[in-house]
C-alpha cells in the first residue's frame, strides 16, 4: 500500500457506541439523514470471527505498515436506504460478492458471483467489526452506481469476480499454505465489486493500492488517510466509527495500537459523507 502524505486523520470521523451491528447501521443511517439518502449506495465493511474470515484478514496484514491482522474481511454495497430502527434495518438489501452466500445455493457464475443479501446476515456475534463508508453523492450518481452494480458481467475481462472467488476459496481452504493472492496482485472479490460499481461515477476507491490487489483494508485506509482528494473533487467522506460497549472490536486476540497512516482503529462505525 502506498504511503499517504496526509498527516491528519479524517476530521469528519465520528465514533459511535452501539450494542449491535444493526443498531450501529440504523444509527448511522439516521445521522446521514435524507441528504445522505440514509446510506443508499454506501459501502459496508465488516470483519468476521470465523476461520475463513480470519484467513482473509490475515492475508491483508501485508498491506499494513505494522503487519498486524486486518480488522476487515468483507465489503458490500447498500442497495437501499437503511431503516433507522435495528429491527427494520435487518431487511436492508445488499449487493455483494461473498464466499458465504445465504443460502449457499445462490452462488451463480452467470451473475459473476454477485448476489443480493441483507444486513441481518452480519450480526455482531459473527462479525464483531463493522463500518459504513459513505461518499457525498447526488441522486443521479447513486442511481449510476447501483445500476453498474446490478450489471456485474459488463466488464468481466477486468472484473472476473467469479474467478477471484475461486482463487480466494482455494487460499482459505489451504489455510494459507498457498501463496497469498494479494502478493500476486489479485484483488479481493468483495472490494473489487465495490470498485467496479463506483467506476460508474469516476470515483477511485483505492488510490493507495500500489498494484491491483485492492481489499477492504484499502477501503478503510482511503476513508481515514486519503480523504482530502475526495473533498477537493466534491465527494467528501465522513468517517463514523463505532465501538461495541465495554471494549474494542476483535483482532483475533491481538490488541493493535491506533497508529497514524496505518489501517486505523477497530470500529463499529461509519465513514459517511
Amino acid at each position: 500500500m502506498r504511503h499517504s502524505t496526509v498527516t491528519e486523520r479524517n476530521p469528519k470521523a465520528i465514533t459511535r457506541t452501539e450494542p449491535t451491528n444493526l443498531g450501529f447501521f440504523a444509527a448511522a443511517a439516521q445521522a446521514l439523514g435524507r441528504t445522505g439518502y440514509r446510506g443508499k449506495a454506501a459501502i459496508g465493511i465488516v470483519g468476521g470471527a470465523d476461520l475463513s474470515s480470519g484467513m482473509i484478514r490475515q492475508a491483508q496484514a501485508l498491506l499494513r505498515w505494522d503487519r498486524r491482522i486486518s480488522y476487515w474481511s468483507h465489503a458490500f454495497l447498500i442497495a437501499g436506504p437503511i431503516a433507522t430502527t435495528p429491527a427494520a434495518a435487518a431487511n436492508t438489501p445488499l449487493l455483494e460478492c461473498t464466499l458465504h452466500p445465504r443460502p449457499p445455493t445462490v452462488h451463480a457464475p452467470e451473475r459473476n458471483g454477485v448476489m443480493v443479501g441483507r444486513l441481518a446476515n452480519y450480526p455482531e456475534t459473527m462479525y464483531p467489526n463493522a463500518a459504513l463508508l459513505s461518499f457525498q453523492l447526488s441522486r443521479d450518481e447513486i442511481t449510476a452506481i447501483l445500476a453498474r452494480a446490478r450489471d456485474p458481467n459488463l466488464d468481466r475481462l477486468r472484473f472476473d469476480l467469479w474467478d477471484l472467488l475461486g482463487l480466494w476459496r482455494e487460499n482459505v481452504w489451504a489455510l494459507g499454505a498457498r501463496l497469498n493472492p494479494l502478493l500476486e496482485g489479485h484483488r479481493l472479490f468483495n472490494a473489487a465489486y465495490c470498485e467496479m460499481a463506483y467506476e460508474a461515477v469516476g470515483i477511485d476507491l483505492t488510490p493507495g493500492a500500489s498494484e491491483r490487489n485492492s481489499s477492504p483494508e484499502h477501503l478503510w485506509n482511503t476513508a481515514l488517510w486519503r480523504w482530502k482528494p475526495y473533498e477537493d473533487t466534491g465527494h467528501p467522506i465522513q468517517d463514523t466509527r463505532g465501538h461495541p460497549p465495554g471494549g474494542s472490536a476483535s483482532l483475533g486476540g491481538v490488541a493493535a495500537p491506533n497508529q497514524p497512516r496505518g489501517a486505523g482503529s477497530p470500529a463499529r462505525g461509519t465513514v459517511c459523507g
